[in-house]
């Protein structure tokens, strides 16, 4: 069973998730989710119109399940006013988390979305492993062919990895 963080943190997991929220009219949760993931990698030139977005889309007429109270409400305005970091959004964000895990992983867990995404992970791992085994054959074959200084391979692989 894979945990709720890593199904958030892969582009994959996202998607199931997301589509079986969508079929229980709570797909605003990841929506959300991956809106605050925005603003943390974000520029800081930046912050503010995304967190403009956010709190006009999710927070300022909320109808779903992003709910806030006042105080939470007050803070992301002075967010948007330029007096308070980006701090409360993270903070709504761990909550819509805890929605998701309370309300809705375990269904999640058991239904066919999830059983699709285990499915489509693996895949993406054999295909892959698969690529991985053909660059390195390449690079077997490139290295006795060539001795050239800097391989550009090796920085496809570095970049590959951090992605």
């Amino acid at each position: 069973v894979l945990p709720l963080k890593n199904v958030l943190e892969h582009i994959i997991g996202r998607k199931y998730l997301s589509q079986f929220l969508e079929t229980l009219a709570s797909q605003d949760l990841i929506r959300f989710w991956l809106a605050v993931e925005d603003l943390r990698a974000a520029q800081r030139k930046n912050w503010h119109q995304i967190g403009a977005e956010i709190f006009y889309t999710f927070i300022r007429n909320a109808t779903g399940e992003i709910k806030v109270d006042k105080n939470t409400k007050k803070r992301m305005e002075g967010f948007l006013l330029g007096d308070r970091g980006p701090e409360i959004f993270y903070e709504v964000q761990a909550q819509v988390v805890q929605t998701i895990e309370d309300k809705y992983y375990q269904s999640f867990l058991m239904s066919d979305h999830y059983k699709e995404m285990v499915r489509a992970m693996e895949r993406e791992d054999k295909a892959e492993s698969d690529s991985s085994q053909s660059w390195e054959d390449r690079q077997s074959i490139d290295s006795i062919t060539s001795d050239s200084g800097s391989n550009v391979g090796d920085h496809n692989i570095y970049a590959k990895k951090k992605l």
